[in-house]
């Protein structure tokens, strides 16, 4: 079941940057006993010029921190830019 999602504040990394956020709650039954599992998506994408690159992040609620989040797009927007995009 999708509890949440949306758009995200997230720093500019490129000329396009976009994030993204949703919220599952996963029902699980196994031999008779039922779990509920809380699963976050964060979706990140960033594009310059011709050329656009993303990462997606899967984790229990409340998914990965922000702070990592940050970190990972920063990185990817650097290798973009020096790789001539």
């Amino acid at each position: 079941t999708v509890v949440n999602h949306g758009k995200i504040e997230f720093p500019r990394l490129a000329p396009r940057t976009a994030a993204f956020r949703i919220v599952v709650r996963m029902v699980v039954t196994q031999n008779g006993q039922t779990t509920t599992v809380p699963l976050t998506l964060h979706i990140v994408v960033v594009g310059r010029g011709r050329a656009e690159a993303g990462f997606l992040s899967f984790a229990p609620s409340p998914g990965i921190a922000g702070t990592d989040l940050r970190a990972f797009g920063k990185l990817l927007a650097e290798r973009m830019k020096a790789a001539g995009f």
